[in-house]
């Protein structure tokens, strides 16, 4: 029986998935995944963007403030005046956790829209 609950499976799910656990780390979430269809849905969703994206047959809209733009491996295509403003919406199922990232995504995103509306300084 899984003693990890969803929101830990939840938080360690891309380092999961990255191979980024070792082996006493990974057994817990692989016990959870076993017998957790809503983690293994989280995960599903996971597994098919990184995997389109990293096998080149799919692209991510990412804010700008997530990419390192001096990696060689990635491309940013500046859309500014190609599509007007948009609003942005955070979105995820009500039934699952939000984990740690997506907390800190969150707040990150309320910070960088409270700048982009603030009044710019006087000059």
């Amino acid at each position: 029986m899984s003693t990890h609950t969803c929101e830990q499976t939840s938080d360690e799910l891309v380092a999961f998935l990255d191979g980024e656990l070792g082996d006493e780390e990974r057994r817990p979430v692989a016990d959870h995944l076993a017998t957790c269809l809503t983690c293994r849905r989280e995960l599903e969703g996971l597994t098919t963007v990184q995997g389109l994206v990293g096998a080149g047959i799919g692209l991510a809209v990412s804010p700008r403030l997530t990419v390192d733009e001096d990696d060689p491996s990635v491309s940013v295509i500046d859309l500014h005046d190609r599509i007007p403003a948009r609003l942005i919406g955070l979105v995820w199922h009500s039934d699952r956790h939000r984990s740690a990232a997506a907390e800190a995504f969150v707040d990150s995103a309320i910070a960088v829209c409270r700048e982009l509306t603030a009044e710019p300084a006087a000059a």
